[in-house]
């Protein structure tokens, strides 16, 4: 038995036995009439106003962010970013399928690599799933094809 399968056997004793349809459903019920949280106000407006203020938070914590209208422009952007910090010419990304079809020839001389970073990587490429304008996180899958290393 995995360690998985202990840790899974360890928690299903606790929660006890029987069918798991009540449980699940009421779930289900606490999920669909669960009071929304409270949302702060700089977390509140348009998207604009949530972008800017991404933007804002994820900058005071020393980050970066570039809006671009179209994800084409992300291979030539990552190269213009690793050349204003003088990095290498390379960059290691997921096999997102989205990231994959990207028109990497735009980036020039981008060496673009697949998988994992390892220890020799400065930059790598994975996308986000959301961002919170709230404190400027971002959430992000970890997966072979999301890569969070």
């Amino acid at each position: 038995m995995s360690a998985r399968d202990n840790i899974l056997a360890r928690i299903k004793s606790k929660v006890g036995a029987g069918p798991d349809a009540p449980r699940s459903a009421a779930v289900d019920a606490r999920l669909k009439t669960h009071a929304r949280n409270l949302i702060p106000a700089r977390g509140q407006g348009d998207d604009d106003h949530r972008i800017r203020v991404f933007t804002e938070m994820m900058v005071a914590v020393g980050g970066t962010v570039e809006v671009l209208d179209d994800m084409g422009d992300v291979p030539e952007r990552a190269a213009a970013y690793l050349r204003q910090l003088n990095l290498p010419a390379h960059i290691r990304r997921g096999s997102d399928a989205l990231l994959s079809t990207l028109p990497w020839h735009r980036g020039g001389a981008l060496d673009v690599v697949e998988g994992r970073a390892i220890d020799s990587d400065k930059a790598s490429l994975t996308r986000a799933f959301a961002g919170i304008a709230e404190s400027g996180t971002i959430i992000q899958y970890s997966s072979p094809e999301s890569p969070t290393t």
